[in-house]
């Protein structure tokens, strides 16, 4: 039995999956009337075999060698009829539809309808949802470029603000180094004045042996060194002393000035 194209090819699919996915296939055609012979190995029927009847061969190729796994006759039509075919399978078969299946069809009809007007709604609103959700991005960008802005703002205001108190902070520095300076400057002229016009004190005067021995030279005295047990002068002594050296006058120039007199007298 002679088949078409398409069966050959349905029949080389069934032994296809009748088979290991591993298997390898070797194909031999003839033609019939031509006597042509050749093989491939795919388990196929080229697409560019020439109109004719062919004789086919399909082999499984193992390591043990090759097995027959079937052989048939199949017919590639000419062209003219190969057109034929097709537009005869093409016309759709005219059905007479009982009054069952038209209500069923009309059903379908609306049903189909009812689909496309849904999906028309569905863009709309997509369509709304993609302008809103645009609306939205932009206004949170204006307001995030608002509040940086804002807060660039305050930043520059804070630091002017910080630079002026740095500013204010040096003047004051200066003024206070300056003030202090003045300070300074006029207690020390205050303390070297004052030890300039510091008053004499006769008790450090009478603890000075030579100021003894001068103060004994110009009164005509002659003022005893008297020593004390830690090798100084003793000023319970000479302060007796001088009490008794007050009013007393010197043996030359008949002179009546007292030793508290000549002190003052050095100032």
């Amino acid at each position: 039995m002679t088949l078409d194209l398409k069966t050959a090819r349905r029949t080389l699919s069934n032994l296809a999956t009748s088979t290991s996915s591993e298997s390898s296939y070797r194909i031999e055609f003839l033609n019939i009337k031509t006597e042509m012979f050749f093989s491939i190995k795919k388990l196929s029927i080229p697409g560019n075999l020439p109109s004719g009847t062919y004789r086919a061969e399909v082999f499984e190729v193992t390591s043990e060698g090759e097995k027959v796994l079937s052989n048939f006759e199949f017919s590639i039509p000419f062209k003219e009829e190969l057109e034929t075919q097709n537009q005869i399978s093409i016309t759709p078969p005219v059905e007479v539809q009982s009054p069952k299946d038209l209500n069923l069809s009309i059903l379908l009809e609306l049903r189909k309808q009812d689909q496309i007007s849904h999906e028309n709604e569905r863009q709309l609103w997509e369509t709304k949802l993609d302008g809103l959700r645009a609306a939205y991005e932009a206004e949170s960008r204006r307001l995030n470029e608002s509040h940086k802005n804002e807060i660039d703002r305050i930043n520059k205001d804070w630091e002017y603000k910080l630079e002026i108190t740095k500013n204010n902070q040096i003047l004051l520095e200066a003024e206070r180094t300056k003030l202090t300076r003045a300070i300074e400057s006029r207690v020390k002229g205050e303390l070297k004045n004052g030890s300039q016009t510091e008053g004499f004190d006769l008790t450090k005067a009478l603890e000075n042996p030579l100021i003894l021995s001068l103060l004994g030279k110009t009164l005509g005295l002659e003022v005893p060194n008297i020593p004390t047990g830690s090798g100084g002068i003793d000023m319970a002594q000479i302060m007796q002393l001088a009490s008794g050296l007050m009013n007393q006058t010197p043996s030359t120039g008949g002179q009546t000035n007292s030793i508290m007199e000549i002190i003052n007298r050095g100032k």
